[in-house]
């Protein structure tokens, strides 16, 4: 288990302050905005969230119709 603490988080309700981050075995545990860095804590200035691969060849297919 490790904890991170973020100054500011991009959380699903919007940017917080203060955000401890809980991991354990790679997977995130516990999110919890609000609380003060602990002494063990590994320190981050800020996390955003991770975003899905939105990469595409679509527009391929408009230019192999259009031309």
């Amino acid at each position: 288990m490790s904890t991170l603490h973020f100054g500011s988080a991009l959380l699903p309700s919007g940017w917080a302050d203060d955000v401890q981050v809980v991991v354990t075995d790679g997977i995130i545990t516990k999110v919890t905005p609000g609380i003060a860095p602990e002494i063990h804590d590994e320190r981050h200035a800020l996390a955003i969230p991770g975003i899905a691969s939105l990469h595409s060849h679509a527009f391929q297919r408009g230019m192999a119709v259009a031309g």
